[in-house]
């Protein structure tokens, strides 16, 4: 075991309240491309041509076009070992919130309950209609589609629950996820590169006397900061913390 994951199992056996802070890095163990990295969606995709507020209003045909294949395919996904590493820390019953940019729900379909999970970017497991604030579940998104729209009762076309560029962060869940940071005694931040505001500020909210620990493939602006920095293979790292804490490995 190498030193770096020893002190921070120590540091999970000392702390009783921690919170991860997780983006897309520990869910593409799970097939689940990322957004910014070499070869994630921006790179083939223009997200100012596709996922904005603007282009949904403006041309929500070119939108959806783009977003139906995100949906379609959102439910084929399974959680792999980051998601099952933090449901063992929820089972021995030390995790106190997941925060996460990811909308793919997958930390609640890994164990974790629903109620410690902060989705500050969304989820795509809902549609949302943003003239009468009626919400499906995506699976109605074929029972709901008109031609090539899904549509409203009221007659509006519906958008996936996600955070579009130009839109704001949901307020609740912000407020929900500084809350958890400002009471842990451990912060993980797994799998973001933590560069885009304003999630990219969350960690600072951490109180006094707080831990750090950041597992990573690549740095963030915040390993300066860590006490421990685990890199590399983040599915592979977490895997063998799940074991370092006598859990079978998944």
């Amino acid at each position: 075991m190498s030193g770096e994951r020893k002190e921070l199992l120590d540091l999970i056996g000392e702390s009783v309240r921690i919170v991860a802070l997780t983006g897309a890095g520990i869910s593409t163990a799970s097939g689940i491309p990322d957004f910014r990295s070499a070869g994630g969606i921006w790179e083939k995709e223009d997200p100012m041509e596709v996922a904005t507020l603007s282009v949904f209003r403006r041309d929500p045909e070119r939108f959806w076009a783009f977003y139906r294949k995100r949906l379609d395919t959102a439910g084929s996904y399974e959680p792999y070992p980051g998601h099952a590493f933090l449901a063992h820390l929820a089972s021995l019953g030390k995790l106190s919130a997941v925060v996460t940019q990811n909308i793919d729900g997958l930390h609640q379909a890994g164990g974790v309950d629903a109620a410690l999970v902060h989705e500050v970017h969304g989820s795509v497991r809902e549609l949302e209609c943003l003239s009468c604030g009626e919400r499906f579940p995506r699976a109605r998104l074929d029972e709901l589609t008109v031609g090539t729209l899904p549509v409203c009762a009221c007659g509006e076309v519906l958008k996936p629950a996600v955070v579009l560029f130009e839109e704001m962060l949901p307020e609740p869940a912000v407020e929900r996820s500084i809350e958890a940071i400002g009471g842990c005694d451990l912060l993980l931040l797994i799998g973001s590169s933590l560069v885009v505001y304003p999630a990219a500020g969350l960690p600072g909210y951490r109180p006094a006397g707080a831990r750090l620990a950041v597992i990573n493939d690549e740095p963030t602006p915040w390993e300066s900061d860590a006490d421990v920095w685990l890199s590399g293979d983040i599915a592979e790292q977490c895997g063998e913390l799940s074991a370092g804490l006598g859990f079978a490995r998944d």
